[in-house]
């Protein structure tokens, strides 16, 4: 198999086949050194082998100069281990970069490592310059909508965002619950409900989702849906507990 190959390998998702190929650097003389160590870290990267992956993008970085992709990349994968500093400095450097904005899944990538930075009005620069190329992008207009929240913007700034991103994602509880509250704070009483019309308690099983339903229906005053969410919540405990009996 040519570098070719491996790269198309790496596009399909097969990233432990790509890093079995890859496992001796002498077998892959036709592929220049930084870019080998390149493609390693990308695989690693999606394996979730942060600690691997890093020095793989470390590595490449002193041989060539990454790509925006791998960039991103390292950048996430400081985020991880908790180097704040070093994944600021990349992510600064990419929103200088025009090429950024021509890729949904970078620009993406760039706005998700800001808002994790808590750095929101870089965040929010960065999605709306996005969704001028990209407006039916329903995580840039979740990222813009939260980011918007948190820097206390005008009532219905951030909530023409998050709506965007649920109608984009209307099964996805996190965007129902966000709009749901963006929706309460302003008195929409009758969105809010039907935002969460569609979602059945019972039938959700993550325990943060289901907490923050429950606030909203605390708040809506409907005891009925949060007893409704009280009850799986009780259920999901003592399925847990019964796996260490």
């Amino acid at each position: 198999m040519n570098s070719l190959g491996v790269i198309e390998l790496l596009g399909r998702g097969q990233y432990e086949k790509v890093l079995r190929l890859l496992a001796n650097r002498s077998d892959w003389t036709g592929i220049p050194e930084g870019r080998f160590w390149e493609i390693r870290g990308l695989a690693h990267y999606a394996l979730g082998e942060i600690p691997a992956a890093i020095n793989a993008f470390e590595t490449a970085n002193t041989l060539v100069t990454l790509s925006l992709v791998a960039q991103v990349s390292l950048a996430r994968c400081y985020l991880r281990q908790r180097f704040p500093l070093a994944a600021e400095a990349i992510l600064s450097h990419l929103t200088a970069q025009p090429l950024t904005f021509e890729n949904e899944i970078l620009c993406t990538g760039v706005a998700e490592g800001l808002s994790q930075l808590d750095m929101m009005p870089e965040t929010i620069s960065v999605c709306r310059r996005s969704l001028s190329r990209f407006p039916q992008s329903h995580r840039l207009n979740f990222l813009c909508g939260m980011a918007l929240r948190k820097e206390t913007c005008p009532p219905g700034h951030a909530r023409k965002y998050l709506q965007r991103a649920f109608r984009a994602r209307p099964k996805s509880i996190l965007y129902a619950t966000e709009l749901a509250k963006e929706c309460l704070d302003a008195g929409a009483l009758d969105e809010t409900a039907r935002v969460l019309s569609e979602f059945d308690p019972s039938q959700l099983t993550c325990v943060a989702a289901l907490q923050r339903l429950k606030l909203i229906y605390e708040q809506l005053g409907d005891e009925g849906m949060e007893q409704a969410c009280s009850d799986r919540l009780r259920e999901m405990y003592y399925q847990v507990q019964s796996r260490f009996q």
